[in-house]
């Protein structure tokens, strides 16, 4: 159990891709969006000759079991006024876009593989726009990377 001080309602709760490791995304009714996560100095699974996928997988449900132990981390930024009521998190990469190095997450930075893109959060909120939050891994800031004003995602 994670307990958040939260002043309203939890909307929506979405986990990342898994090549973020654990990480939570939680939609707001007072209209930020919380972050959570586990520490990533996490060991690999030992001995492990899984492919990589299979393995942070197995590692993945072996941190859920000792998540209620663990100390969760958190972000949180403001995404809309009156509420957030949906979100999702983008794709950690595509093998069907091309990628320049302004688009990838260096492995050195944030403990991220190289060729990661960097975190985002698409997300619906009470003011009727929906808008895209980019993850600065050197600020470690969340940014409002795009919004589509109301009238303009129909």
């Amino acid at each position: 159990v994670v307990r958040s001080e939260r002043q309203g309602a939890i909307l929506a709760v979405k986990f990342s891709p898994w090549e973020y490791g654990l990480q939570l995304a939680v939609a707001c009714s007072d209209g930020q969006v919380l972050v959570l996560s586990l520490p990533k100095n996490q060991p690999a699974v030992p001995g492990s000759e899984e492919p990589a996928r299979e393995s942070l997988l197995a590692q993945r449900r072996g941190l859920l079991a000792e998540a209620s132990a663990k100390s969760w981390t958190e972000e949180t930024f403001h995404a809309h006024d009156g509420g957030v009521f949906a979100l999702s998190w983008g794709p950690a990469a595509s093998s069907q876009a091309s990628e320049s190095p302004e688009d990838t997450v260096a492995g050195a930075q944030g403990g991220l593989a190289a060729g990661l893109w960097p975190r985002r959060i698409a997300t619906g909120g009470a003011d009727n726009q929906v808008r895209i939050f980019r993850h600065d891994e050197m600020t470690n800031e969340w940014a409002d990377q795009h919004h589509f004003q109301s009238g303009e995602h129909r």
